[in-house]
């Protein structure tokens, strides 16, 4: 998969289970929707951009670059924490 599809995916796994629109994400980042939707469909986002959207999302840029969706750490449930 080409990068930016890559980065793409990621940032709308991210977000959907963050439970934000892409319209809150642009603005918790400060860019425009139509920003988020792009990078969403596959346009790379600058290197400064790439730290916005980790620090938005409170994941690493490593974890947005990952190279596959199996590198992406699954969701813990919060009333999971702690359980044995």
């Amino acid at each position: 998969m080409p990068m930016g599809m890559q980065i793409g995916t990621h940032l709308k796994t991210w977000r959907t289970r963050e439970g934000l629109s892409q319209s809150d994400a642009a603005k918790k980042i400060g860019v425009k929707q139509p920003t988020i939707s792009s990078w969403e469909a596959g346009h790379l986002p600058d290197a400064q951009s790439l730290k916005k959207i980790a620090t938005a999302l409170g994941i690493s840029v490593d974890t947005l670059l990952a190279e596959s969706d199996t590198d992406i750490p699954p969701v813990v449930p919060a009333d999971a924490e702690g359980v044995a």
